[in-house]
């Protein structure tokens, strides 16, 4: 077991930032450290298997959770984790630190351990009712996915797992019961997913078809969208005036299983430019195939996304070629919040500092304000000659090309979509994110639940708006579009609403799945 290093102080921010940014691979270990030392360092590497990314906390000992911060506070570049030992009489005097970085695609973890190792260290797993007498000894979590992922039966799968190479004990299974208890655990989770798609599969009958698509193979898709919200788009789309309808495409983040992907449009018809969901997609990878499939669905209930005027907004790099291929007339275009955060993260990876970050910043926002093509060649020669050749050689092989195609203001201001004074500066799509984080409050939830869910928070927009039109509530018709007015004894509301204090409720579990016309 190579030991990187011996300190008996903890480790300043600079001082694991440096080693992060410049290790000395030779040192680095890919299994577990087995009982370490006080006073002991190790890095961690996980680059020949991304399975292994958790391994490094199986070094049998049990540990409490300290907490996690993100340092420095300002910008923060490196995420510290902080645990204590777990002994007879509670916490024990011994810690364990580990360090990775922040906002870029390292396979590294630093491990420091402090204190003093308590006298007892073996623990009984708090779980166990029987053979209380038997130490618990954690298994890596690599080798719990191994036992899970081969077939047969589970003494065949432990002499398998044993026979290969020459692991260490650590990187064992235990014994013929942990393999049956992760194959049994296995078992459990595939018949929770079945149970989620045939809710999801009762659910699309029970609410207005909102479920467009679900699939189990090869992997978990589901679609969804109320078909109003479609139609309330078609009118939008359809709209004789010559204004482009803003659109984006975003997959927020991952909860639990799987991703929300989510398309939204900005409802140019009302003064408060309301950002509004049309589509769902919850699926378990980001593969191209699933949003091309996605866009295929949506398109098929709204005709008019095949539109000149339709501008849609995306860095999803999965799904960016489906949206060229789906939508071929629509204009595509990237925040200039993207580019900026683009350039933070390649700054901050190479070491720079805040002034640095600002510098390029400004720089290339500079370069973004250009009123042409060819007064934006003028300023890149010109910026060029201030940048380090590490950034001319970023700046050319990652932004260039989609600052001219999609991001320029001259190429903005032709599409009918730049913000006075701002270009675009965010993605709208940020918008909505914040009201689907409040909603699902980053827990893992059933999905029929989150299902549930979204249809309610579609059909609340769905009423806003068409109170909207009937000059109620809190959106407010532009005068160029009081022709779409309607009389309140023409509009047939949701019947199926509920305030959104009350999707919440849903949403965490707190109130019954309503399936009652409301």
């Amino acid at each position: 077991m190579a030991v990187y290093a011996c300190k008996e102080l903890m480790y300043t921010v600079e001082e694991a930032l440096n080693i992060l940014r410049n290790p000395d691979l030779s040192k680095a270990i890919k299994i577990p450290p087995v009982n370490p030392r006080p006073g002991q360092v190790f890095l961690f590497s996980y680059a020949e298997c991304a399975d292994k990314k958790e391994d490094w906390r199986a070094d049998q000992y049990l540990w409490i959770h300290q907490g996690v911060r993100r340092w420095p506070k300002k910008n923060p570049k490196l995420l510290k984790m902080y645990h204590q030992v777990k002994s007879e009489n509670g916490a024990g005097n011994f810690f364990r630190y580990s360090y990775r970085l922040l906002k870029v695609d390292s396979t590294l973890v630093l491990i420091q351990y402090l204190g003093k190792v308590p006298d007892i260290q073996m623990q009984i797993h708090g779980n166990r009712k029987k053979n209380l007498g038997k130490f618990h000894i954690r298994s890596p979590p690599s080798v719990l996915l191994s036992m899970k992922k081969e077939q047969g039966k589970p003494i065949q799968i432990f002499q398998k797992l044993c026979s290969e190479g020459n692991k260490t004990s650590v990187m064992l299974p235990r014994d013929v019961q942990q393999v049956r208890n992760a194959k049994k655990a296995q078992k459990r989770k595939n018949q929770a997913i079945l149970d989620d798609l045939n809710s999801a599969e009762e659910h699309s009958f029970l609410l207005d078809d909102f479920v467009w698509l679900y699939s189990l193979l090869p992997e978990v898709v589901v679609m969804a969208g109320h078909r109003e919200m479609c139609k309330i788009f078609e009118d939008l789309a359809s709209q004789t005036n010559d204004i482009p309808v803003l659109m984006s495409y975003d997959t927020t983040f991952k909860l639990g299983d799987y991703y929300i992907s989510t398309l939204v449009f900005l409802h140019g018809f009302f003064k408060e430019s309301p950002i509004v969901p049309l589509a769902f997609m919850l699926h378990k990878a980001k593969k191209e195939l699933n949003h091309w499939l996605f866009f295929i669905m949506i398109l098929r209930h709204c005709p008019k996304l095949c539109t000149e005027r339709i501008v849609i907004a995306s860095h999803e790099e999965t799904a960016i070629q489906s949206i060229d291929q789906v939508f071929p007339t629509a204009k595509r275009v990237i925040c200039w919040n993207h580019i900026r955060q683009h350039i933070n993260v390649w700054v901050t990876e190479q070491g720079g500092s805040m002034d640095e970050i600002e510098f390029y910043m400004t720089s290339v926002a500079d370069l973004l304000w250009s009123d042409s093509k060819e007064c934006f060649e003028e300023k890149l020669r010109e910026q060029q000659g201030k940048w380090s050749q590490p950034f001319v050689q970023y700046f050319q092989s990652n932004l260039l090309n989609s600052i001219v195609q999609y991001a320029g203001a001259w190429v903005l201001k032709e599409y009918l979509v730049s913000e006075p004074g701002n270009g675009i500066m965010t993605n709208i799509s940020e918008s909505f994110n914040v009201v689907l984080k409040r909603l699902v409050e980053w827990q893992e939830m059933p999905m029929e639940t989150l299902v549930i869910s979204l249809y309610y928070l579609q059909n609340y927009y769905i009423r806003e708006l068409l109170r909207g039109q009937c000059h109620l509530g809190n959106y407010h018709l532009r005068e160029e579009f009081m022709s779409y007015a309607k009389l309140l004894e023409d509009v047939t509301f949701p019947e199926m609403y509920c305030n959104p204090e009350v999707i919440l409720d849903i949403a965490r579990g707190q109130t019954e799945l309503r399936f009652a016309k409301i």
